[in-house]
């Protein structure tokens, strides 16, 4: 059991082996959530319930912003590859953002789901499937992060410009990547956790990152 005084931190997605709420002794505040009520981390999301407030990273609607920018920088793409995981709740919200919104970007859709960094080196025909005048979106996830350099090598070899969730994909020559800060999310959990242990309680709802 956790101190009066002390709030326990986390940022492991437990939705497919959620415990009871009832477990979560003492004041707890998550971050880096993809999805705080599919998680099971928040009843609402404003109001987490009982001990459990903290950060989630993106808002569904994000999708569409994603969709937006590849049209900015690629405006001639016509036809879109979203590469997702499929257990994660977070990229089927993306999923459905994005596909009731691609039409709007004059964008066809091909879901690419994957669920393991061989899958995504033998479905190489995935990517070449998109077409030459199309594009990716990746959302973020430990296993795309994790498959960076494959999926920015496939983007590169067949010519797709790419959005990603995170800039480590740019960073591995991805053409553009809109996504949290990570440092910032942290520094704002610091203050967040402070206003825990000082007794607020108006404020103390899950938040998005803005930055």
């Amino acid at each position: 059991m956790l101190s009066e005084g002390k709030v326990n931190g986390s940022h492991k997605d437990i939705s497919a082996d959620p415990p009871g709420r009832e477990k979560f002794v003492g004041k707890h505040a998550y971050f880096f959530i993809g999805d705080p009520i599919g998680s099971r981390y928040a009843e609402a999301l404003a109001r987490p319930g009982k001990n459990l407030t903290g950060f989630a990273d993106f808002e569904a609607p994000i999708g569409g912003k994603w969709l937006e920018l590849l049209k900015e920088v690629a405006p001639q793409t016509k036809r879109i590859g979203y590469v997702y995981h499929p257990a994660a709740s977070p990229h089927r919200e993306f999923l459905e953002v994005i596909r009731s919104t691609a039409p709007s970007f004059g964008l066809e859709l091909t879901a690419i789901p994957v669920t393991s960094r061989a899958e995504i080196e033998r479905d190489r025909a995935a990517f070449g499937g998109v077409g030459s005048d199309g594009g990716i979106v990746v959302a973020p996830h430990a296993l795309t992060l994790g498959a960076a350099d494959v999926i920015t090598e496939l983007a590169t070899r067949h010519r797709l410009p790419g959005v990603y969730g995170d800039r480590i994909f740019s960073q591995r020559g991805g053409l553009l990547s809109f996504g949290i800060n990570p440092p910032d999310q942290l520094r704002r959990a610091g203050g967040h956790v402070r206003r825990i242990l000082d007794g607020e309680k108006s404020r103390v709802t899950c938040q998005f990152s803005c930055r």
